[in-house]
């Protein structure tokens, strides 16, 4: 069964998704992820999510779970209408990422049945994201840079804006993104912020984040 996350700040830990909804994927389980980890130059090779997954057995058996449910079958209607939404916003793989078109067409479903809701998601999954040319319009497509302290060259956010996306997520450690002059605009608090969720009509949006 597949169940929404929401997340909550607690005097012991500061959630970045604080007062929003998310649904969630293994990585572990995850081909595309696995393969990411080994390589030394990406972000993905310090995976917040792996570790968790591994800490927790809970968070892997489940996740694990809405990877085979998103993967292998089409939701119903039904389903997805099932699934019960607290906040107006809500992202897509705060831990996770696309395993196949199925996956994304399955996303593409819960976003067409709740069309008063804002999703967002993140991915590097140019290949799946390709195979279709439309997408809700109630979901942002942010493209995940997978190379940490390096912009995206400008030729390949304009291939980024032909596939749908609406932004590009950097991240950047603290000392070069000072000597480039990099604007740090993710501040961590993504209620308060909605960047990511919302309308941005000047081209492709650019969103930098300082590595935790």
């Amino acid at each position: 069964m597949l169940k929404v996350t929401y997340h909550k700040s607690t005097k012991q830990r500061k959630s970045k998704l604080n007062g929003l909804n998310s649904i969630n994927t293994s990585v572990l389980s995850n081909q595309f992820c696995s393969k990411m980890r080994t390589d030394k130059n990406s972000i993905c090779s310090s995976c917040y999510a792996a570790k968790q997954e591994k800490q927790y057995k809970n968070v892997k058996l489940r996740y694990l779970e809405h990877l085979q449910i998103l993967d292998e079958s089409i939701l119903t209607n039904r389903e997805v209408l099932s699934l019960k939404f607290d906040s107006k916003y809500i992202r897509f793989h705060s831990f996770g990422e696309l395993a196949s078109l199925n996956h994304l067409l399955n996303l593409y479903k819960i976003c067409y049945l709740n069309q008063r809701k804002n999703f967002a998601l993140w991915s590097k999954r140019i290949d799946i994201i390709s195979q279709l040319n439309f997408k809700p319009s109630n979901l942002r497509l942010i493209y995940s840079n997978p190379v940490i302290d390096k912009k995206v060259p400008v030729p390949f956010l304009k291939h980024l804006k032909s596939l749908n996306f609406t932004g590009v997520f950097n991240v950047w450690n603290k000392k070069t993104a000072l000597n480039q002059g990099t604007n740090i605009n993710c501040h961590k608090n993504c209620n308060d912020c909605l960047l990511c969720y919302k309308d941005y009509n000047k081209g492709i949006m650019q969103v930098n984040e300082i590595i935790k």
